[in-house]
């Protein structure tokens, strides 16, 4: 009876609700970092293509005497277009201060978090800005607005863990689950890092899954693969990979594995 009790405990502390200051987040092993991937793309028809370049570097900073993360992602396609991503968040319990996006199609939402809530600024070409505000129950993440893959890398990583973190959407001034599960470790080639041990760790969500191959080492995000998903949660076929240049699969398009 004891044992079964404590195989259920030990259930519900893997799958329980995270939050930032969680006590399953160990913060201390974010250093700062840069990092760039070349980023590929299998359509649903099975051509293949190449894309562009994703950047992303992590440096600290103090915001109102707080020490926080400044994480800037840029996302340059071979055709001309760029985005941008700039979110800054509590180095110790992960909460988002701030953030800062650019579409491809000039598009910008400007982001503040304030307890429990977030204000919200978001302009699209053409239109006049749009100010809204919302409160919720508890503190958040920032996981699907850019910090993704960083938060996972400071949770234990044990092969059958699961959980879901409580985030912000990406866009709207809602929260969106982000349902994680720890599936694998595995040795990829990680650009010029060579050959290098990972964990994979999946995440689902109503359009795509994400497979982040993670390090408790700077980079950290070694190599992110999606698989896009139809209305019924079934694959399209569309696959988008982002992999660390400098190694030898890195130009040549998806190195791909059975998922």
């Amino acid at each position: 009876m004891l044992g079964s009790t404590l195989l259920l405990a030990a259930a519900l502390v893997a799958t329980q609700k995270l939050t930032p200051g969680s006590p399953q987040i160990d913060a201390t092993v974010l250093k700062p970092y840069f990092n760039v991937w070349a980023y590929s793309a299998k359509l649903a028809t099975g051509e293949q293509r190449t894309m562009g370049l994703w950047s992303d570097r992590l440096m600290e900073d103090i915001v109102d005497g707080r020490k926080c993360w400044k994480r800037v992602q840029g996302m340059t396609y071979y055709k001309g277009k760029s985005s941008l991503n700039l979110n800054v968040f509590d180095q110790t319990t992960l909460e988002p201060v701030s953030s800062y996006l650019v579409g491809p199609d000039g598009m910008t939402l400007e982001r503040e978090f304030v307890k429990n809530g977030v204000k919200s600024t978001l302009t699209r070409p053409g239109e006049k800005p749009k100010l809204t505000q919302a409160t919720y129950d508890g503190p958040a993440f920032d996981f699907w607005g850019g910090t993704y893959g960083l938060i996972l890398a400071t949770l234990p990583l044990k092969i059958g863990d699961s959980g879901v973190l409580n985030s912000f959407a990406e866009l709207e001034d809602s929260l969106q689950d982000a349902p994680f599960k720890v599936v694998r470790n595995e040795e990829i080639e990680a650009g010029w890092l060579g050959k290098t041990p990972s964990t994979v760790v999946e995440v689902a969500s109503p359009a795509y899954t994400m497979y982040f191959y993670l390090s408790k080492k700077p980079p950290y995000i070694l190599r992110l693969f999606m698989r896009m998903l139809d209305e019924h949660g079934k694959p399209t076929g569309a696959e988008f990979d982002f992999q660390m240049i400098g190694g030898k699969d890195s130009e040549n398009g998806l190195n791909r594995r059975s998922l």
